[in-house]
């Protein structure tokens, strides 16, 4: 296999683990009060470090070390569309397994990292 197409599947393991890990519990399902202050979207910081574990995971199974090749995506998707945009397409290629043009640009972009 290809390493590009190795890295696509890790790309797409790590949006897929993104959205396991985003989804809410069943705590998070009980209706409680949201100040207006309160940021909906989960923080940067944790989509980023999910993300990177997600992709990182992907790598190791594919037996890659693609550290680089993951932050390169991941920042690439985020300046191109922000966070939550980033987080609804994690959300629609769950729903559909079909890359985004943003996705799509990332890993080109991002593809010279490939060993």
């Amino acid at each position: 296999m290809k390493k590009t197409t190795k890295w696509v599947i890790g790309v797409c393991v790590a949006i897929v683990f993104l959205i396991i890990i985003a989804k809410p519990s069943q705590e998070d399902l009980q209706p409680t009060p949201t100040p207006i202050s309160t940021p909906i979207v989960k923080t940067g910081s944790f989509v980023k470090d999910t993300y990177m574990e997600g992709c990182l995971e992907g790598a190791i199974e594919l037996d890659f070390d693609g550290y680089d090749y993951c932050e390169c995506t991941y920042d690439h998707m985020l300046d191109s569309m922000g966070i939550e945009d980033f987080m609804s397409m994690a959300v629609e290629y769950e729903k559909t397994n079909e890359f985004s043009i943003e996705m799509s640009e990332a890993i080109n972009e991002c593809s010279y990292l490939v060993d």
